[in-house]
């Protein structure tokens, strides 16, 4: 922020007083809340359940993790790390955090298309298209990919790990790889195994989880600059 702004920008922290910070203190809990309750549903259908306490524990460990590492890097490390002191494979680890992944980025296209359709027929600040247009593109061509790759994943695989033999220094990753490849559909299988309303309810739940976050932003962005429209923001 000294960088940005000056350090004139942290005086503006004490507009967080009172009401405002109590806001925003909530929005977080109910985001770690609802992580929290994701997390314990996704290790019970992988055949290991933890208590809320435990749950909680690692969603909020992570959350620190991410936040305190340059683009959220220690994330998937502290997700790998926490789990296998719980009892869980790397292998296994891993995959959960692939259906995690896969969960975030079914809430963001959602999101990102609700936020571009209310864009352009509410009206729009200037410029909003060069935002739209790369949203769209996302929007569309994620769940494109994600079924062409699962469609098709065989091929594609194969294809990867001839194409990895070729160099000696990435021959030898490639059995890393299948083990990843195993582990990840073994996690996408027991996510399938779910009841629909259940898989439902972890979309929902992953809604709860991004939603606060980012109404964080919102709020405090209001505070400091005035009204923002939101599905600009």
């Amino acid at each position: 922020p000294a960088l940005f702004g000056g350090w004139q920008v942290f005086g503006q922290v004490w507009l967080l007083d009172g009401i405002p910070a109590l806001k925003l203190v909530a929005l977080v809990l109910t985001s770690w809340l609802f992580n929290t309750v994701r997390l314990r549903l996704l290790l019970r259908a992988m055949g290991n359940p933890v208590g809320l306490l435990e749950g909680a524990t690692v969603a909020i460990s992570t959350e620190f993790a991410g936040a305190a590492t340059p683009a959220s890097a220690g994330l998937p490390a502290t997700y790998a790390f926490l789990h296998h002191r719980m009892g869980f494979k790397l292998g296994r680890a891993m995959g959960l955090l692939m259906i995690i992944v896969l969960l975030d980025i079914a809430y963001f296209c959602t999101a990102m298309f609700l936020a571009a359709l209310t864009l352009l027929v509410a009206g729009s600040p200037p410029g909003t298209p060069r935002l739209v247009g790369p949203a769209l593109f996302i929007v569309v061509g994620a769940p494109i990919l994600g079924w062409l790759l699962i469609r098709f994943f065989r091929p594609v695989y194969h294809a990867l790990s001839r194409f990895m033999g070729r160099f000696p220094f990435l021959a030898e990753r490639r059995y890393r790889m299948a083990r990843g490849t195993v582990d990840f559909l073994r996690a996408l299988r027991a996510y399938r195994s779910l009841a629909r309303p259940k898989r439902i309810g972890l979309f929902l739940l992953s809604v709860g989880y991004w939603l606060p976050r980012y109404l964080v932003l919102f709020v405090a962005l209001s505070l400091v600059t005035g009204q923002i429209p939101g599905a600009y923001l």
